[in-house]
Formats: C-alpha cells, structure tokens, sequence
C-alpha cells in the first residue's frame, strides 16, 4: 500500500476526496488529513508519504510552497495538485516544480480519480526501482578494465576479473589461484576491502548487468538469467528478489506513465 496525504482546508472538499474511491482497492492508503500546508509539512517529515493530495491554495502555507518546501528538503513524496479553473497559472506552476498532475476539483469523479491512482502507481513503482539501483550501482563500477577499485592491487585484479568474467562460474578457489594467494586470506581480505563476500559481489554483478537486460531488450527472463551465469533462472529470481525486494518480471514491469488532468 502506497501511503497518502490529503491536504485541503475545506472540510466538504476533503470529505468528498476521501470518500469518492475506496483508497486501498487502489493499492493506497490515506495515512493523514492536513488542513494547511504548515502541517502538512511536519507530517511529511515524520512519516514520508508516498502520495500527497493537496490543494493549492491554503492558508498559512499554498500548496505550491508545500511543494518547493518538500523538494528543498530532498523528500521524493509525490504530489498530486487540486485547483480550481482560475488556478490555472498556479497548476502550471506546481508541474514545473515537480508535481506529477492536477485535478480540477470540479471535474473530481470517481472513474477520473481512479485512473489517475492507476498512473500514480505506476510512477511510484518506477520511483521504487530506481531507488533499489540507486543502492546496488554504486558499488557496481560497470567497467571491463582494471581500475583502483580498492587500495589493494590484488583484490582490484579480481574485481576486474568478475567485472569482465561474470558470465562465467567463479570460485574463491579459482580467484586465489588468480593472484597466487592462500584461499582464507583472499577470503577475509576480499570481504574487508569491498564490504561482500567474493561470491556475493559476485551475485550483485549479475544482478546489474541482468537490470540493462530488463529495461532495454524482450528477452525472456531465463535467458536472461542464462546470459548473466546464473545456473539456474528460480536461483536468478531469488537472487534478484532478495537484492532488489521484487521479482524481475515485477521489476520490468515497472514504467513511468506520466498524466495530467485539467478538464
């Protein structure tokens, strides 16, 4: 369930939002009610909301503040604006500072609202994996050539080694062998200068190079798990599962859909 924030200062309007769809039928669920954007603010920092909802203008502190306020202090909540038709500007102003849509409140419907959650769950799922490869990236340099990974030549050998070889199998026997080390050395020594285990860089490898498959051919999942030296395509998804929290099927289903309603 995607946690929701609704934001408005007319209590009909917000009563009629909360009340116009079954909210968790639509994978969401309404966690908080503000009435202006001061504190809508401080709910955002306490409990990080996937979606916000909110009207644009307030008193105290507009919607449109709200937003810029959120997005300064670095918060990815997505927003999605409620205005009226002499609004407009204002709306403009809420897409260029990052808002997903928005609704004119007197074209709210049900269906509408609906659709709108559909497109909003989508762009959450992608936010959700970009974030997961936000985290494994950094440690995955995607590089076929030796670098300094590390401050250790040996090690950085190796890891030049998998960058280049992970399609192949690769063993903590065979990589000692590689730099003409003692096995438990290059174990424990592999570990303290990456952060893994030798066989679980090498899992987040595979993991990565499987990802560019994912998003950018049609390949079927098992080829795909083939092509990354995976043995087995149930040992590749739950490998995947595991690092990335969803399936590759979940994963590539994922897409952005971006929207606008102002009829």
């Amino acid at each position: 369930m995607w946690k929701t924030l609704l934001v408005e200062d007319e209590k009909h309007s917000l009563s009629y939002l909360r009340n116009i769809i079954s909210w968790e039928e639509e994978g969401f669920v309404i966690v908080g009610e503000c009435k202006n954007g001061l504190s809508a603010l401080e709910f955002i920092k306490e409990h990080q909301p996937d979606l916000i909802v909110c009207d644009i203008m307030m008193p105290e502190m507009d919607g449109i503040t709200l937003l810029k306020t959120v997005r300064n202090a670095g918060y990815e909540s997505r927003f999605i604006m409620l205005t009226c038709v002499n609004e407009f500007e204002y709306a403009q102003q809420a897409i260029e500072h990052g808002a997903s849509g928005y609704i004119l409140k007197l074209s709210l419907e049900r269906e509408k609202m609906q659709s709108i959650l559909k497109k909003m769950n989508k762009e959450l799922q992608q936010m959700r994996k970009l974030t997961m490869i936000e985290k494994l990236l950094p440690e995955i340099k995607n590089n076929s050539t030796d670098h300094n990974y590390t401050d250790h030549p040996e090690i950085n050998k190796i890891m030049s080694y998998i960058y280049r070889n992970y399609k192949e199998q690769i063993t903590l026997k065979e990589m000692s062998a590689y730099i003409n080390m003692n096995q438990s050395y290059v174990s424990e020594l592999f570990s303290k200068k990456t952060g893994h285990s030798l066989i679980s860089f090498v899992q987040r490898v595979r993991i990565e190079k499987s990802i560019s498959y994912l998003s950018e051919t049609d390949l079927p999942i098992s080829h795909i798990s083939e092509a990354c030296g995976f043995i087995t395509v149930n040992y590749y998804i739950r490998i995947f599962k595991r690092m990335m929290g969803i399936t590759p099927s979940e994963f590539r289903k994922s897409t952005i859909i971006p929207f606008r309603s102002n009829n």
